[in-house]
């Protein structure tokens, strides 16, 4: 089986059905179907996030010797914090979307002080609404092929970071402080790095550089700004250039799609239709 950050660890009667790899910075979804699981004692470098899918099941936890068993449905929702030792055990197949957060992105979200104490509640029968629509969301996207690139899934790793430290932390733990909006200099700078960077997979990282702020701060300030999140202006300037070009460029819808950095047509096409309503082919004879 092919490991992963958390599907690596369940052994070979598990099987990782499809994982977004590293597309995402601090973040990692696997959707994993597990005949069985009996693992040795492990422990994780990142806190995950299972949503259980399909199936319900028994699932035995084992944590510092005490063992507890769950009964698991559809919409259940088990947080495991990186760092402690666990062993896990269920004799009955079931379907989960496994979520990492790497405790980096932790980092970007609590204050830097108390960064490094950071644990999770472990819980094993939550339900939490929105973490389950972050999950389905990333889903969503993944089975998509990433067209919004990867600004949009690390935006909700954001959000969810932010949501866990203040909802299932151990203690209290103090998100960074985002009042205000952005200085016209620093919006500049980042509206032309956009500009000038359509094609490349653009990051939060990379644009929060650019504004000199850190990523929770950068994202919150940049949409109190322009009324826009990070990833859906990165996507406006996609489709406002693509508009352009299919009005005054003689380029196929092809070579259109690949300038501004789709790797499929079909993609753009799909992110063009959802965002105007018609196909580039429709927008282009209507505009002729």
């Amino acid at each position: 089986m092919a490991g992963g950050p958390i599907g690596g660890v369940f052994g070979d009667r598990s099987e990782i059905v499809w994982s977004s790899g590293r597309i995402w910075a601090g973040l990692t979804l696997e959707r994993i179907v597990h005949e069985t699981i009996d693992t040795p004692e492990f422990v994780m470098e990142s806190h995950c996030v299972l949503l259980h899918v399909a199936a319900i099941a028994y699932v035995e936890h084992k944590i510092d010797g005490s063992r507890r068993r769950f009964l698991h449905e559809p919409g259940n929702i088990s947080l495991l914090s990186a760092g402690v030792p666990r062993q896990i055990r269920s004799r009955t197949p079931h379907t989960v979307l496994a979520l990492a957060i790497a405790p980096a992105l932790i980092d970007c979200a609590v204050e830097p002080d108390v960064a490094p104490a950071f644990r999770l509640i472990e819980n094993y029968d939550l339900r939490d609404g929105r973490i389950e629509h972050i999950v389905r969301a990333l889903e969503l996207e993944a089975l998509e092929g990433y067209p919004s690139g990867p600004l949009y899934g690390e935006a909700l790793g954001l959000a969810l970071a932010i949501h866990l430290a203040q909802q299932y932390a151990t203690s209290p733990f103090p998100t960074r402080d985002c009042k205000g909006g952005m200085a016209p200099r620093s919006l500049r700078r980042v509206v032309d790095y956009v500009d000038a960077h359509l094609k490349d997979e653009l990051k939060l990282r990379d644009l929060a550089a650019v504004a000199g702020l850190s990523k929770h701060r950068f994202a919150h300030n940049f949409k109190t700004t322009t009324g826009l999140s990070p990833h859906r202006y990165v996507l406006a300037q996609k489709i406002a250039r693509a508009k352009r070009m299919l009005r005054e460029d003689g380029s196929s819808v092809t070579e259109i799609a690949f300038a501004l950095g789709f790797t499929q047509i079909s993609r753009f096409s799909a992110v063009f239709h959802r965002w105007t309503g018609v196909t580039p082919s429709t927008y282009r004879r209507a505009a002729e």
